[in-house]
């Protein structure tokens, strides 16, 4: 509803973080060019928080049962894009 996050983000101790859009697959390592800083800086481990705390007041939990009943016109678009992923 309010856009779609795609980063995945750790903090560690307040004192170190690791933002960026790379899966821990060997596409992300290898194919996809994909990017993630590591920060040594409490203060903006601080920040990356308070932001992270604030997108999730603007998220929307899906559960198992919201997920199952997603609309076939959803599902069908999912299938598409599966058949897709070997050349995204």
């Amino acid at each position: 509803e309010n856009g779609f996050l795609h980063s995945k983000g750790i903090m560690v101790d307040g004192r170190v973080s690791c933002y960026g859009t790379a899966n821990m697959d060997i596409r992300s390592f290898e194919l996809n060019f994909e990017v993630n800083a590591v920060v040594y800086s409490a203060r903006t481990t601080e920040k990356l928080m308070e932001a992270f705390e604030n997108d999730i007041t603007k998220s929307t939990l899906v559960t198992r049962k919201k997920y199952e009943q997603r609309e076939v016109s959803v599902r069908i678009k999912e299938q598409f894009c599966r058949l897709l992923s070997p050349v995204l």
